[in-house]
């Protein structure tokens, strides 16, 4: 993945943006997941048919940053998702909160949102 950032001066120094934020990156996506941790997802929600996925990672007890914005051509659409993740969100006892007009984020049961 490439970074925008560039290179920025600190002081008398350049600190190279890009390759620090590369370093962050690990790529945790080609590990296998383990049961005793909690991992935090992140999934593109185009229609009904991703709810699934959604509801797998919850009751896994993972939490889920929603993107909702390939919903927002069809309102409909968009009213019915939101209204079964809201629903399955409350079957696993979790939670569940707005962060951007794109992105809700849902927590599994044991955890509250506090805003």
């Amino acid at each position: 993945m490439k970074w925008p950032f560039g290179k920025i001066s600190v002081g008398d120094r350049e600190l190279d943006v890009d390759g620090y934020m590369k370093e962050l990156t690990l790529g945790t996506d080609k590990l296998p997941e383990e049961e005793n941790y909690t991992y935090l997802k992140s999934i593109r929600v185009s229609g009904e048919a991703d709810l699934e996925r959604v509801t797998k990672e919850l009751s896994r007890g993972n939490l889920v940053v929603m993107n909702i914005s390939g919903l927002f051509s069809d309102k409909g659409r968009l009213k019915t998702v939101i209204q079964h993740v809201k629903e399955a969100v409350k079957d696993v006892n979790g939670d569940i909160c707005k962060v951007s007009n794109e992105k809700l984020l849902l927590v599994p049961k044991g955890m509250e949102i506090v805003a």
